[in-house]
């Protein structure tokens, strides 16, 4: 269920403006309740939506990259990967729990973890086929 009464009145189409669906900006919003912030006000009701439809499109973006270069992800990826998320978040109940205040299901996350597993095989993909170099006086002097 929505905590913010602002967005609970909002009409179906405001909420999916490009695709982008409630379950993204309330998982935002979760995050921001959690640091403490009004998510009753204007301004960051404004914010946490441009930072979901931020995170939506670079996603979509990612994913397609990830299909031209024809990468692909195993159910057993998947499999493994939300073990160690149950593992970590202290058990399955928690995980369930924590699923059910973000309003999502357990295929739901599994996409999302699938997603995750895609864009990071992307990214160091890139990564490994970029020639990046710094000298040391420029990692010195980042840290400085």
């Amino acid at each position: 269920m929505n905590s913010n009464p602002n967005t609970e009145s909002e009409s179906a189409t405001e909420k999916s403006l490009f695709g982008l669906n409630s379950e993204l900006i309330e998982q935002f919003n979760q995050v921001a309740i959690a640091q403490g912030v009004d998510t009753t006000s204007p301004d960051v009701i404004v914010e946490i939506r441009a930072q979901a439809l931020n995170v939506l499109i670079n996603t979509i973006i990612l994913k397609q990259e990830a299909a031209d270069r024809g990468l692909l992800v195993s159910d057993e990826a998947v499999s493994e990967r939300l073990e160690v998320i149950q593992e970590e978040i202290g058990g399955e109940e928690v995980l369930m729990a924590r699923m059910a205040e973000l309003g999502i299901n357990s295929e739901k996350l599994a996409q999302d973890v699938k997603d995750e597993i895609l864009i990071q095989l992307l990214l160091d993909e890139v990564f490994l086929d970029s020639d990046i170099t710094a000298s040391e006086e420029e990692i010195t002097a980042l840290y400085e």
